[in-house]
Order: structure tokens, then sequence, then C-alpha cells
């Protein structure tokens, strides 16, 4: 009987500001092998600004609130390529990333997951 070998889906997008903040770039986002895991892979185009206050990162279904979201945690990196490694997820289970500024609950960036 032959074995067939499930090749690790991963799936691409593009950061886009929503707001007058600098955030742009490319990220990844894939299953790890042999794992119930995620790796979100942000590119080295990647750029955020910096003066913007209590950046979080979330993975969700509505593009426009984090009710039901899944928070990736602050965001720390403003320039470059990094990851978030993402435990027990799916990787069909959220459709985007969405930079969420946490004092004013708005949203200032969104990233759709594209198969």
């Amino acid at each position: 009987m032959d074995t067939v070998t499930q090749e690790p889906i991963v799936k691409t997008g593009v950061i886009a500001t929503t707001s007058s903040y600098t955030l742009t770039g490319d990220f990844t986002i894939g299953e790890v092998e042999n794992t119930d895991n995620l790796l979100l892979s942000v590119q080295s185009n990647y750029q955020a600004s910096t003066n913007l206050p209590g950046l979080y990162l979330y993975l969700t279904n509505n593009p426009n609130s984090i009710n039901g979201a899944l928070s990736l945690g602050p965001v720390t990196v403003f320039n470059g390529a990094h990851t978030y490694a993402i435990d027990n997820v799916g990787i069909n289970d959220y459709t985007y990333l969405l930079y969420w500024c946490e004092p004013f609950g708005v949203k200032v960036g969104i990233g759709t997951i594209n198969d």
C-alpha cells in the first residue's frame, strides 16, 4: 500500500494600512509539519509606524472587529522580517490578519489570508 504524504499548506497575503499610519508588507502563513500549529512569517518588506500606540495583531474572520479573534499579542517588530508561532490553530480557521490599536479600539491595518 502506498503512503500519501500531505505537504503542509501555505497561504499568502499582503498587509495594508487602513489608517494614516504606515503599515505594509507581505506575509505567509503555513502549517508546521506533523503538528496542529501554524507559522506566520512576515517578510522583509514589512514596515509599521513606530508611533502607533498599543498595536496588537489578531487572526480573525471579521475584518472590522476583534470579537472572537485570536490575539497574537502586541506588535514588537516595526521593520523587517519576523515570525509568530501559533499553537493549535488550523490553516483554514481564520481569513484575516488584523492590526488593532488597543488604546483607541480601532483597526489600523489588515491582511487577507489568500489560498
